[in-house]
């Protein structure tokens, strides 16, 4: 979504003076301020003639996230979906990683996101307090001991039910989403599916066990659309923004079906987040078989 204001300045002033003019100083300090595309919080910045301010509306509040574990530095915090991991344009205070920072009583600074989950998604978070825990969590991942597991609701069912998906994915050019190309970074998931619903326009909608290898950005949700089965709710990738119940009656989706289940920092140490209750809901709904969702969570994938 873009800014909900906009000037060009035609001539010099301090930003605290144009953003008060118009009603919106509250949004400096909340981050929602960008000069020539950069975010700024100075209300005594000097404009120059020529620069572009932009200010962008704010998230709606949601649920604070909850932090499940802390080992020496090293945090796990359950994020819900609606709330971004790191700043974005629409406020950097509501980002997990703020409030994480005053959850803790640490600088924003010192709080370092380990792993990302993207705007629609929620579930388990990584993060690191100190660059120890930080080297220690690289450390992890070198030795294949710092494993995520990701639970699904696909609109259609991937062929084969199991197997590892291998791609190659690509920046796409002025926009956010991600594409399967030649000219990308390697992509590797191993995926099954726990349980396959009812027959809808998009196919048989089914659950997916996704635990990715490498960390490329929207991994999961371009490979899933890759092998024919997008998500539910991810309109980005082709998924369905609704879905007609029995009864006639619609569900619009507000969320990515997609959830880190858990996360797991070495054999005795796997930090789980509960699937949040609309995930069973779309799944009842499907005419899906019970278990599939918690199959999900519980099964191994294999080497």
């Amino acid at each position: 979504m873009g800014p909900t204001q906009r000037w060009i300045v035609k001539a010099s002033e301090r930003l605290g003076a144009l953003l008060e003019r118009a009603d919106a100083a509250a949004a400096l300090a909340d981050g929602r301020v960008f000069v020539n595309g950069r975010r700024t919080t100075e209300a005594s910045l000097e404009l120059e003639p020529g620069a572009r301010v932009e200010v962008y509306r704010a998230r709606a509040a949601v649920e604070p996230p909850q932090i499940l574990h802390e080992d020496s530095g090293l945090v796990v915090v359950s994020k819900p979906s609606g709330m971004a991991t790191e700043p974005e344009r629409r406020g950097a205070r509501q980002s997990l990683t703020h409030e994480v920072a005053r959850a803790l009583g640490v600088p924003v600074a010192a709080v370092h996101a380990l792993s990302r989950l993207d705007l629609g998604v929620s579930g388990a978070v990584l993060l690191g307090i100190t660059p120890e825990a930080r080297q220690r969590a690289a450390r992890l991942r070198g030795e294949g001991k710092l494993r995520r597991r990701y639970v699904a609701i696909a609109a259609a069912t991937p062929e084969p039910p199991f197997g590892t998906w291998t791609s190659t994915i690509a920046t796409a050019r002025e926009t956010p989403r991600r594409r399967i190309s030649t000219d990308g970074k390697p992509a590797v998931t191993r995926y099954r599916v726990t349980g396959i619903g009812s027959p809808v326009a998009s196919g048989r909608p089914s659950v997916l066990a996704l635990e990715p290898l490498t960390g490329r950005t929207h991994q999961l949700r371009v490979q899933s659309a890759e092998h024919a089965a997008p998500l539910f709710g991810d309109a980005t990738y082709g998924g369905p923004r609704q879905f007609v119940l029995s009864d006639g009656a619609v569900r619009a989706f507000d969320r990515i079906y997609l959830h880190a289940a858990w996360v797991e920092l070495g054999p005795e140490q796997r930090v789980h987040v509960e699937l949040p209750p609309e995930f069973s809901a779309l799944w009842q709904a499907t005419g899906g078989a019970a278990g599939a969702l918690e199959n999900a969570v519980a099964v191994e994938l294999g080497a």
